[in-house]
Formats: C-alpha cells, sequence, structure tokens
C-alpha cells in the first residue's frame, strides 16, 4: 500500500541552513518510491520557528494530520523539533550536530570532518547536505567563489587576489565570474579589479548585488567552479553541481583544523583539485555530483518507513 510521509521541515530564516534541510527534503521525495512503493508521497510542511515563538502549543495541541518526520537545520530548530516529537511521537532528525541530549531526538546528520564524543544516533556525511544542482555545465563558463576572514585559516587579499588571477590566466578560454561574500572585506573587490586590470575573461560581482537564486542559476551553467577553503558551505553546494570544483588553498592556523581536514579527505577521493595541480580539466577528477541527500533519505526510510516495519 502506498505511504503518504508527512514531513514537518522547522526552518530558521538562514539561507545555509534552510538548503540543507531542503535537500534532505528533496532526496526523501527521491527514494520513497523505491523504498515505500509506486505512489507514495511526502506531504511537507514548512515550520518558521519565528512564528512559535510565543506560543509553540499550537503546533502539538491541534496539528491537524501529525508528521511522521521532524527535520530542521540551526540550533534554533532543536528545541522546538523537541517539543513537537515528545507530544506527537514523530521521528526527529537534526541536521549538523544537536544542542540537545540524545534523548531529545532520533538521528544527527553530521560532517565526517566534525568531532563528536559519541557517535551514538549519528550518520556522518560528507559534507553539510544540499539539494542537488541540475543543469548543462558549459566549458566556457567559470566561477569562482570567495570567503574571508575566519577561524580555521589565515586570509589575505593580496594572496587571494594573486591565486584569482593565476586561476583567469591558466583558464583563457573560461569566462569568469568572481563573488565575494558576507565575510569578504569591503576592499576585496578593489583589489580583485586592480589584479584582473587588463582581463577580458573575468568579472567581479559583489554578493549584496545578486539574485538570491544567482548562486544555484550559475552553478547550474558552470563547467569549472574554484572556493577559497575557508568556504565549506559553498564548498559542498559547489559539490552538489555537475562542475569540475578546485579549492583555493590557505594556510591553516592550527595543527588540527576541521575544515583542512574535510577539504584533505576530499581530495583523496579526487573530488576537488588545487590549484598548484594545474588547470582543473587536466586534473583527474570525479565530476558526477555529491547526492548524500539521497543516501541519507534511504538510510532513514529503510529505517523507519520501509514496508516491513
Amino acid at each position: 500500500m502506498p505511504l503518504t510521509l508527512r514531513v514537518w521541515r522547522f526552518t530558521d530564516g538562514r539561507a545555509g541552513h534552510e538548503k540543507q534541510s531542503a535537500g534532505l527534503v528533496q532526496g526523501l521525495r527521491e527514494s520513497l518510491p523505491e523504498t515505500a512503493g509506486a505512489g507514495s508521497s511526502i506531504e511537507c510542511r514548512d515550520i518558521p520557528v519565528a512564528e512559535f515563538t510565543r506560543d509553540p502549543s499550537q503546533l502539538w495541541q491541534d496539528p491537524g494530520a501529525a508528521p511522521d518526520l521532524l527535520i530542521g537545520a540551526g540550533r534554533r530548530t532543536h528545541l522546538p523539533m523537541a517539543r513537537v516529537r515528545w507530544h506527537l511521537g514523530s521521528r526527529t532528525v537534526c541536521l549538523m550536530r544537536s544542542t540537545l541530549p540524545r534523548f531529545c531526538y532520533d538521528l544527527a546528520l553530521v560532517p565526517q570532518h566534525d568531532r563528536l564524543w559519541s557517535e551514538r544516533k549519528v550518520l556522518r556525511t560528507l559534507g553539510a547536505l544540499g539539494p542537488s544542482i541540475p543543469g548543462a555545465p558549459s566549458a566556457e563558463c567559470g566561477l569562482i567563489l570567495l570567503g574571508g576572514e575566519n577561524d580555521h585559516f589565515h586570509w589575505s587579499d593580496e594572496e587571494v587576489c594573486a591565486s584569482v588571477a593565476a586561476i583567469v590566466a591558466q583558464n583563457p578560454r573560461v569566462h569568469w565570474q568572481i563573488s565575494d561574500s558576507p565575510r569578504s572585506s569591503k576592499n576585496l573587490i578593489s583589489a580583485l579589479d586592480r589584479a584582473l586590470h587588463g582581463t577580458d575573461n573575468a568579472e567581479t560581482v559583489h554578493y549584496l548585488d545578486n539574485d538570491p537564486q544567482w548562486l544555484t542559476q550559475t552553478l547550474a551553467r558552470a563547467g569549472q567552479v574554484w572556493v577559497s577553503s575557508d568556504s565549506a558551505s559553498m564548498l559542498y553546494e559547489a559539490l552538489s553541481s555537475a562542475a569540475r570544483v578546485g579549492v583555493i588553498e590557505l594556510t591553516s592556523k592550527r595543527a588540527k583544523n576541521k575544515l583542512a581536514a574535510g577539504i584533505d579527505a576530499l581530495r583523496r577521493e579526487q573530488r576537488v583539485g588545487t590549484l598548484s595541480a594545474g588547470p582543473l580539466d587536466a586534473q583527474a577528477l570525479k565530476v558526477e555530483p555529491l547526492r548524500e541527500q539521497v543516501r541519507c533519505a534511504r538510510w532513514i526510510l529503510q529505517q523507519w518507513f520501509s514496508p516491513q516495519d
């Protein structure tokens, strides 16, 4: 008999967190028919936590069709999910490490590079989840995404601009779009413009001038994407596309660096290239998109919602 899986997706208004939960919902939609049978479907309700701060009780006093599964990313979603779980008995999945004791949730999806005291109720992932990015990559389109000051790597606008200029020079037939991000210094774009002066195959884009869908749309077209190594969320989003992906390496601030460890794992799996190894199209890389959201969704469905249960 077909299954209707009722999912409540708790959201906190942060784009990065909402992409993670949207990725898991996408994986559930794709995987449900093969796990629960043809005709199975998902009913997904978004729960903005800000709307239920004063009186969350309405979520369990009059839930309508009670949810089978609660999912959410970001610490502001953890307590509301735990309270709904307590009252309605729904299975609960936290994307990334939970801030609550283990008895408050059923599963946490945690990147391999994050350190934990215990692996109970944990399913490890290759980076943060996100939705797949369908598209038709073009060898003539390139994208460079840059971060800024951070806790994990030393950052120098001058050195990063030199790396960007080298990437552009290595690939004269590619038209490059280069974007900063919220952590970038206010002078980064002007420094890039100086470093690329006289170059006709690159343009800089300030993130505040971008449409909300700009990154997803540009990733769908890009044949090559370079990301500075401090920007884990942008790196794994790039890996969800069909582009070749490279990392602009930075100097680590400490010997034990979880982001650097994650990048090393990606390099060993030939998921990302480096500038020192030459142009990306000359490096032996796996270019199929990451599908961690599907792997995690299948685990959840097989463990909790398969017909034999």
